[in-house]
């Protein structure tokens, strides 16, 4: 029997400050321009200030999970695209940062020398203006692969590009993804990928992806541990937050009006009893909206 041996690492390497770790792997050698960085972005790339989970990613999981729960005959999917118009809202009006300072200088500089350097989100096509705005606060600027394009996926599933921004969506897989940019010929078919993200799943889905894809393509995978000793996340903090902020916020005709308009919005305002220690603003919600409390 032959012997199979797998061309790639058994095991991520790690790093808590990826601008810093990309620049030390381009001074030893590891990235050259026949190399494909991929960055993803939320607490990989941009994150909020620490005990800040308006616009986290572990506070959407939350929610979706949470609605799936109430909600278990919907899809995600359904519930995905329910809620992410209000944090897009969220997104465009809390603060955003850095998880490592040095990472636009080191991107320019990578990117300079010819590596090339994406962005890659699970976030999807309704928060695409909301992240390239957070991503433009924080500096960061990716290599051009041109104008926005919708490429499709098998069973009527797609994503978007835009200018070295992937938003992969919910249920796409990012391996997929990045071979369906390289047949697409929105990248150059790379002699190398890195990915730093910090989920293994999304690490795993490119290196099966790329291995069954061309095995010659040599795979670095990265996980990012920025949020390993920080805060962990508080549900009821988060759910908290979001009150205040949609309490914070009444007054905005921009924000008043979506609240109108946004099933989610209205409902979670009607659970807003449920929600500890903010019976002050769960009622002025409650009454500023019109809406009828949920028993």
């Amino acid at each position: 029997m032959a012997l199979i041996i797998n061309p790639y690492p058994t095991s991520a390497a790690t790093t808590s400050q990826p601008g810093l770790f990309l620049q030390q792997k381009f001074n030893d050698g590891t990235l050259n321009n026949q190399s494909l960085v991929i960055l993803d972005l939320d607490d990989t790339t941009i994150t909020t200030p620490e005990g800040q989970w308006l616009g986290r990613s572990e506070m959407f999981y939350y929610l979706v999970d949470r609605e799936m729960q109430r909600n278990p005959d919907r899809t995600r999917q359904d519930i995905v695209d329910e809620i992410d118009p209000l944090l897009t809202m969220v997104y465009g009006k809390v603060p955003v940062q850095l998880t490592d300072e040095t990472l636009p200088d080191t991107i320019n500089h990578l990117i300079s020398k010819g590596v090339t350097v994406i962005g890659m989100t699970a976030r999807g096509l309704p928060v695409a203006d909301a992240t390239r705005w957070q991503l433009k606060e924080v500096g960061i600027t990716f290599s051009d692969t041109g104008a926005e394009q919708f490429i499709a996926l098998s069973g009527g599933r797609q994503f978007v590009v835009e200018h070295g921004v992937v938003l992969a969506g919910q249920g796409n897989r990012k391996g997929e993804v990045l071979i369906a940019l390289i047949e697409n010929k929105l990248l150059p078919k790379p002699g190398q990928v890195m990915l730093v993200d910090d989920h293994d799943r999304h690490l795993d889905s490119v290196q099966q992806a790329v291995m069954s894809f061309d095995s010659d393509i040599s795979y670095v995978p990265v996980l990012c541990t920025y949020l390993k000793g920080k805060k962990r996340f508080d549900s009821v903090e988060s759910e908290q937050q979001l009150l205040d902020f949609l309490y914070q916020w009444r007054n905005d005709r921009t924000v008043s009006n979506f609240v109108e308009q946004d099933a989610y919005s209205q409902g979670f305002i009607a659970r807003c009893k449920a929600i500890p220690a903010r019976e002050k603003y769960c009622d002025a919600l409650l009454q500023y909206y019109g809406i009828l409390p949920e028993s």
